[in-house]
């Protein structure tokens, strides 16, 4: 008498796999192919209960204080803190070509290249019901100085759809976005590039965020946001600033707090945090909640640039700071700064079975670099 197992006790016990096996079980059966590479349930499933990895990740610190983070001694780790579902962008050394690469399955899908002087890039991808069906899109920022002229500006692409890089138009009243209506008085404006929601359909860039008293004295906050799937602009504003929280507006940055947008001030020995949520046309803010941060800057050297850290993203558990090309965090069990991004957290990674269209075995990519 034959006993067979149904397929979701199979399936509920190969959740719990590491990639590795995965991988050997596709060639069993179209079944288990299937599986493995095209149903997304099973695959956000064995991603959630996989344990993180640690990935073999080398940091060479330059002379202008800045630091590029290596991984396996041949991938600069372009965009270290943006990886989505799994996958992550990198440079090959050697051939300086651009992937997207999962670290866990070895696949790689090589990038047309951006411009040179490339800054960031910014991922976006909307994978639902069907993976063969998703779509990925990177948004880069570059910055060129020729003949002491510098040239900035953004693009996009459709991975595995465009053939190049496309000019990012902004919007016509772009350049007048310093300007506000007769009577409202400009206290501070500031460019940025903030990602948040990263890897998710709602993954956007905030470009600029002005601080103003409108007519009736009243302190509003103007975003100018870029949506990155929708491959649209689209201003933001908050039309009610709680009066006192904030010290020194000139101090006030725009952040990510658990992936809601936020503005934030670094205050004697705190963070103070306003996060903020959207409408449902996405056209209006609101404060969604106040959040103060205790800051212990226990060496002389973080106590001597408190007033010059940019908050960029936090967490119930840690923060992120920038100062020029340095990054720090701020532990908030431990109570303490680390100078550098700690590899402890740079490294570790959860393995994916996340395949996108295009993707082949990193070897093979090698072999047609060279």
């Amino acid at each position: 008498m034959e006993h067979h197992i149904p397929f979701e006790i199979i399936t509920e016990i190969m959740s719990w796999l590491p990639v590795k096996s995965l991988l050997r079980f596709k060639c069993v059966s179209p079944q288990f192919c299937s599986l493995t590479h095209h149903n997304l349930d099973f695959i956000e499933k064995h991603k959630e209960r996989a344990p993180a990895e640690t990935l073999n990740v080398e940091t060479i610190i330059h002379r202008d204080a800045s630091f590029t983070l290596v991984l396996d001694g041949k991938y600069e780790l372009f965009e270290w803190h943006r990886r989505f579902h799994g996958l992550m962008i990198v440079k090959d050394l050697a051939s300086q070509f651009y992937y997207i690469r999962n670290p866990a399955t070895r696949q790689t899908l090589r990038l047309i290249d951006p411009l040179q002087g490339t800054r960031y890039l910014i991922p976006a991808t909307s994978i639902n019901k069907s993976l063969a069906n998703g779509v990925c899109k990177l948004l880069s920022f570059y910055t060129n100085t020729s003949m002491g002229i510098t040239e900035s500006g953004f693009q996009i692409l459709t991975v595995n759809r465009d053939k190049q890089w496309r000019p990012l138009k902004f919007p016509d009243d772009y350049a007048g976005y310093y300007h506000h209506k007769q009577g409202e008085t400009v206290l501070m404006t500031r460019k940025i590039r903030t990602l948040f929601d990263i890897g998710s359909t709602d993954a956007r860039v905030f470009l600029w965020m002005t601080i103003y008293k409108d007519i009736e004295l009243n302190l509003c906050l103007k975003v100018l946001s870029f949506h990155i799937m929708n491959e649209h602009f689209s201003t933001l504003t908050l039309t009610s600033l709680p009066q006192g929280f904030f010290s020194d507006l000139l101090k006030v940055y725009l952040m990510s707090w658990n992936e809601c947008p936020a503005v934030a001030e670094v205050r004697n020995e705190a963070l103070n945090v306003l996060v903020l949520e959207q409408d449902s046309k996405g056209k209006k803010l609101s404060c969604k909640s106040k959040v103060v941060v205790p800051l212990r800057f226990s060496r002389g050297d973080m106590i001597s640039m408190r007033d010059k850290l940019a908050p960029i993203t936090g967490t119930s558990h840690r923060l992120i700071f920038n100062k020029g090309n340095e990054y720090f965090m701020y532990d908030m069990k431990s109570e303490g700064f680390i100078r550098k991004i700690s590899m402890h957290n740079c490294n570790k990674f959860k393995p994916s079975l996340v395949t996108l269209e295009g993707m082949i075995s990193e070897n093979q990519n090698n072999n047609e670099g060279t």
